[in-house]
């Protein structure tokens, strides 16, 4: 729901390679990877994996989950070097999560509505403890500073609330 073909070419050069679930694959031209959860690529230095990403109790007006898991959407795990970071996608806190445990970096969803609430991130980061957790998907189409400020007086972990780059 947040694909921007519009950004993705702007960001994207000459040998840059684009991983996608598949009905985000088939719009992108270029060197793209298709990818679903559970299932892992090799890009160079990247060790890229597909952590699953859907809604267990985020639900639209006629009751329907917002992320349903059949629909095969991904958070990511991106291995550098000795680095892990995971990016946990739109989701609420969900047992596939636990795959990423002790992670360097967490960046999590905290808007609440289509994602975890404030207290439902700082579970996940309860249950993953990162060295750092990023609170994100706040503060432009929904959610605001608040809800990260929440969430990060209610993790057990360190967090940093970055700041939106201007262009």
């Amino acid at each position: 729901d947040h694909f921007s073909p519009q950004d993705v070419e702007r960001l994207s050069g000459e040998g840059t390679t684009l991983v996608a679930p598949a009905p985000v694959a088939e719009r992108l031209t270029g060197q793209v990877r298709s990818i679903a959860p559970g299932e892992a690529l090799e890009l160079g230095r990247i060790d890229v994996r597909a952590i699953a990403a859907y809604n267990t109790s985020k639900r639209d007006p006629s009751g329907n989950l917002f992320h349903p898991r059949e629909s095969g959407w991904v958070g990511y795990e991106l291995r550098i070097g000795g680095e892990r970071l995971y990016h946990s996608g739109d989701t609420d806190v969900i047992p596939e999560m636990d795959e990423v445990a002790g992670v360097d970096v967490a960046l999590l969803a905290v808007s609440g509505v289509y994602v975890m609430t404030p207290g439902e991130a700082a579970e996940a980061a309860r249950r993953i403890q990162p060295a750092l957790a990023v609170p994100m998907h706040w503060g432009e189409h929904i959610g605001t500073r608040a809800d990260a400020e929440a969430f990060a007086d209610r993790a057990p972990v360190e967090v940093r609330i970055l700041e939106k780059a201007t262009d």
